[in-house]
């Protein structure tokens, strides 16, 4: 399968709904990769503040900084949610975890838990306090599906304790 450019698959509103059921947020969210907007519309429409930010500038965004590097970082934010590029995931979480004051909430393939070299001693350090394991679904919008599973992890400050949550294929799949 080609990937598309920039990783560009998009958040499903059906993913969203089964976090923030999940998971209690206020205050405001940071979303680095904004891609066509689907995670800051949801919030914006649920009352919070909202910064984005994506690499492409073809997209609209109120900044177009490589969430890769720190420059795009130097913003206060409560959270931090995105479905970021898969290739690039572990470079943004280390940013997003360093700057959110409450939490950081990552949409990615399950098999990121993994722990191989560039991830290990992140996660093992820094564990998910969460993860939403999800039902596999179509980002291309065509009906196909991801080669994997995919998760919400996430890491909330002060949270010791960890979660595994598997979320029903039909809370995500019915129509």
């Amino acid at each position: 399968m080609v990937r598309r450019p920039l990783d560009a698959y998009y958040t499903p509103e059906k993913m969203l709904e089964a976090l923030f059921k999940r998971v209690s947020m206020s205050g405001s969210v940071y979303e680095p990769c904004v891609g066509s907007g689907h995670i800051s519309k949801f919030f914006t429409q649920r009352g919070f503040q909202v910064l984005t930010n994506d690499v492409d500038k073809k997209l609209v965004a109120d900044t177009h900084l490589d969430a890769r590097n720190e420059c795009a970082w130097d913003r206060d934010c409560d959270w931090v949610v995105t479905n970021p590029p898969f290739s690039d995931a572990y470079d943004i979480l280390v940013h997003a975890h360093s700057h959110a004051k409450v939490g950081v909430v990552f949409l990615l393939r399950l098999s990121f838990l993994e722990p191989c070299k560039n991830r290990e001693k992140f996660l093992l350090k820094n564990p998910p306090s969460r993860v939403l394991v999800l039902p596999r679904v179509s980002f291309t919008g065509d009906g196909g599906k991801d080669t994997v599973t995919s998760m919400w992890a996430i890491w909330e400050r002060g949270v010791s304790t960890q979660r595994l949550e598997v979320i029903p294929r039909l809370e995500i799949l019915h129509k």
